[in-house]
């Protein structure tokens, strides 16, 4: 059993790792999203996303960074 929950998350983290590698060669990618009747905003790609796992986010990297100001601090504590 721990052999085929390995090779699950072997086999997820590969087809994650394969999807940024060829998200990596473009300047800039745009995520489409999806709206549902109550107005939640899911986004399309299933590999690649912000809303995926810890992997995942860390892969993206804003196209035009930022620095976070005193307002963006306060909202970040409230999340």
């Amino acid at each position: 059993k721990i052999n085929r929950e390995r090779h699950s998350l072997r086999c997820d983290t590969q087809y994650k790792i394969e999807g940024c590698q060829h998200m990596a060669t473009q300047s800039r990618i745009y995520l489409p999203h999806n709206l549902d009747f109550r107005g939640r905003a899911y986004p399309l790609p299933i590999d690649v996303q912000h809303m995926g796992n810890d992997l995942t986010r860390s892969m993206l990297v804003f196209a035009d960074p930022r620095p976070v100001s005193h307002r963006g601090v306060f909202w970040m504590k409230i999340h």
